[in-house]
């Protein structure tokens, strides 16, 4: 009885995470920005009397051919991105569109009623992961996962 016992430890104790790990789903279609104006003014900065107002800042995702408004109130960031400060300027995370009925899911940030900026990316799949490969901003390649960076931008306006 004894035996048995030891061995059905020994065989649970054998028993690898890679069942837990299966569980695990990657998620990371992020992007992150500095806005700057032409002469190097951080436009995130809420000191800064020019700066967007986040307030007014709308993230809005291509859903069946029309754009659609983010805003999900159970989030901790209910429209979908977060204006923080890095070091000595402020950046704004993204989290784009990653909608599987789109072949190249499309976000448009209006950072206010005039003026927007429309990404496109291209979305690597698997039955555990998304992830970015490629990005386009306002129809202008500007990454891909060759890089070996981080998706990071500075965008001036």
């Amino acid at each position: 009885m004894k035996n048995i016992f030891i061995l059905m430890l020994l065989a649970l104790s054998s028993c690898s995470n890679s069942d837990e790990n299966q569980d695990n789903f990657v998620l990371d279609t992020m992007i992150e920005f500095e806005v700057r104006d032409n002469q190097g003014n951080d436009m995130l900065d809420p000191e800064n009397s020019n700066s967007y107002d986040e307030s007014q800042i709308k993230l809005l995702y291509l859903n069946n051919g029309k754009y659609v408004e983010f805003y999900d109130s159970s989030l901790d960031h209910p429209k979908n991105f977060l204006i923080y400060k890095h070091a000595n300027n402020y950046r704004i995370r993204v989290f784009i569109n990653n909608d599987i009925n789109e072949d190249k899911p499309e976000t448009i940030i209006q950072w206010s009623e005039n003026e927007k900026d429309t990404i496109r990316v291209e979305i690597a799949r698997t039955n555990r992961s998304e992830l970015i490969k490629s990005i386009w901003m306002n129809e202008e390649y500007i990454w891909d996962e060759s890089y070996k960076t981080e998706p990071f931008f500075i965008l001036e306006k």
